[in-house]
């Protein structure tokens, strides 16, 4: 797969930035996949709190957003003392999912480091099923896909992800 466009990229809502550290590197002498992995899961976090997917869907409420599935394609290294920041919107969504995207871009080199394309469920906390986004939240999710769709250039996305027709 082609990396996108990092200018594309960085243009998009900045999540979450850090700056790499020693603390961060396997035996390879890179930042561990794991580390991408939090990286990642951070900038969904944050995108969520702005869509308000944890204000509304949350503990308290006695829901929460699953991980049901993700594909991670990596274009390049990141190592210790590289500044990345990553960027996260919504593809699309249903009454109790949505799928997304999440980009890692290295500042120190100028280029996209990996993407993380994901489904996640709304969950009731108590039964362990799939239940509806909170109304209050989904008008922020269907403006946030439209702004995906909107844009000019093609996603990296990996076409074995996607969401499912509710069955009711």
């Amino acid at each position: 797969m082609i990396p996108p466009n990092v200018n594309d990229v960085v243009a998009l809502r900045m999540c979450v930035s850090w700056e790499v550290d020693d603390q961060l590197h396997d035996a390879n002498g890179h930042v561990n996949v794991r580390h991408h992995f939090d990286f990642h899961l951070q900038s969904i976090a944050a995108l969520y709190d702005e869509l308000g997917l944890r204000t509304l869907d949350s503990p308290e409420r006695g829901t929460g957003m699953f991980m049901a599935a993700s594909h991670v394609e990596y274009y390049s290294e990141v190592v210790a003392g590289d500044m990345v920041t990553a960027h996260a919107h919504l593809l699309a969504n249903s009454a109790r999912s949505v799928h997304g995207i999440s980009y890692l871009v290295d500042r120190t080199s100028g280029r996209v480091a990996n993407t993380f394309e994901f489904v996640a469920v709304n969950v009731d906390l108590a039964t362990r099923r799939a239940v509806r986004v909170a109304a209050e939240v989904h008008d922020a999710l269907e403006r946030e896909v439209a702004a995906t769709a909107a844009l000019p250039w093609p996603l990296p996305v990996s076409g074995s992800l996607g969401l499912r027709t509710a069955r009711h």
